[in-house]
């Protein structure tokens, strides 16, 4: 499976237009090889897009597993954040985050281009039938044009941790969302025109959710552990 690990964490933000660059400037320069060199995380990616005035950004951060996302040496960073995290904290806006279990993950190697779909259940079941959303993954990654494509399902009890550090984005709310597709293709043009194909391919699987809202991207930066 693509992924190298078992969890991932996502993130949608917007930041302040008068101070964009300076938050830019901090999420590269010092909060993704933070994160990265926390045990358990594996890689950051941080994605753009720059026509957006909704969610531009989104960031993807790999890991271990599920657990990687609650454990001390994450909450210990979380709970004392730098001068400058706290500094930056009150620039996000539109901050959209969840800790995911991988459920599914088909495909090889990564792109530059991505779509990241957030799905809602359609009924009362809270989870998904992995056999199925393997077969929804497989699917969309044999597609002439995606390479790869991964399904995570959000677990709120990791994801809504209260810590210093989220309390310091107090110019944004933090609502919690139900699981995310992501999916990854050759380019921009082909994911968009790709787009009523895999949402029909999602419904067609029958995993109990639905298409919300999605964006497609394009990979502004990508950090591993042997990157620091």
């Amino acid at each position: 499976m693509p992924l190298p690990g078992k969890g991932f964490l996502a993130i949608w933000n917007d930041a302040a237009a008068e101070h964009e660059a300076e938050w830019l400037k901090w999420h590269t320069r010092e909060h993704m090889p933070e994160r990265v060199g926390v045990p358990g995380f594996l890689a950051g990616r941080r994605y753009l897009d720059p026509s957006s005035a909704y969610h531009r950004y989104f960031t993807l951060y790999l890991g271990e597993d599920l657990s990687t996302f609650n454990s001390p040496p994450y909450l210990e960073r979380l709970n004392n954040p730098t001068p400058w995290t706290r500094a930056t904290g009150p620039y996000f806006r539109n901050f959209l985050r969840g800790a995911c279990r991988v459920v599914a993950s088909s495909g090889s190697g990564t792109s530059g281009a991505l779509a990241a779909i957030r799905v809602l259940p359609d009924g009362v079941a809270t989870t998904v039938d992995a056999t199925r959303a393997a077969a929804l993954t497989d699917r969309l990654a044999a597609i002439e044009g995606i390479v790869a494509a991964h399904l995570g399902m959000a677990d709120a009890a990791v994801t809504s941790v209260p810590t210093k550090e989220r309390a310091a984005r107090g110019a944004t709310t933090e609502p919690v969302f139900h699981g995310v597709l992501i999916v990854e293709g050759l380019s921009r043009h082909d994911l968009a025109r790709l787009m009523p194909t895999i949402s029909d391919a999602l419904q067609a699987a029958k995993l109990g959710v639905t298409p919300s809202e999605s964006g497609l991207y394009d990979l502004s930066w990508s950090l591993t552990k042997a990157d620091l």
